[in-house]
């Protein structure tokens, strides 16, 4: 969307031109969580791989995690006490009862944000200034949990996206 408002209409010709003619163009982006699955970790299946899924075997999303931290916070976003590395005993094949992909990341929100104005100095010389932010209202966009059952990190948020970054240019056009 690019919005221009051009809402100044007193007298002052010094006030008009100063106010008026700025462009605005925000792009706002909102989706829901990245879907994962948790994984064992070992190969419990005995397929060769040990991308195997875990067993759920509590509420996932309920109560409070082993490290004291309630379930939703990055510091443990799912219950890492709902889940169990499956490992065959006595050489027997284990599948884990976890779904594939039936857990998700949480949601992202983002607006990049645009405001320029173009400045006729003469006929043939133009003066454009902009002023562009990515996140410009810093969301923290967290990512995916590390879902992988039986490592020291197992359920928490270790990383986020970028930060606000925002960068003023000129250009001259003839």
């Amino acid at each position: 969307m690019i919005y221009q408002p051009d809402y100044y209409t007193g007298e002052n010709r010094f006030l008009r031109n100063t106010i008026n003619g700025w462009s605005i163009a925000p792009i706002f982006s909102i989706h829901s969580g990245t879907p994962f699955t948790v994984g064992n970790s070992i190969d419990a299946n005995f397929d060769g791989n040990t991308n195997d899924r875990a067993q759920i075997i509590g509420d996932p999303y309920s109560g409070t995690c082993p490290n004291g931290f309630a379930v939703g916070t990055i510091q443990c976003w799912i219950n890492t006490a709902g889940f169990a590395q499956n490992n065959p005993a006595a050489g027997a094949p284990v599948d884990g009862n976890s779904s594939r992909n039936a857990f998700r990341s949480p949601g992202f929100k983002n607006l990049d944000l645009a405001i320029f104005r173009t400045f006729n100095l003469t006929e043939r010389f133009h003066l454009e200034f902009r002023a562009e932010g990515s996140n410009t209202l810093n969301f923290a966009n967290y990512n995916t949990p590390n879902a992988t059952v039986a490592t020291s990190n197992f359920g928490t948020i270790t990383g986020a996206g970028t930060m606000r970054q925002l960068q003023l240019g000129l250009r001259l056009t003839y």
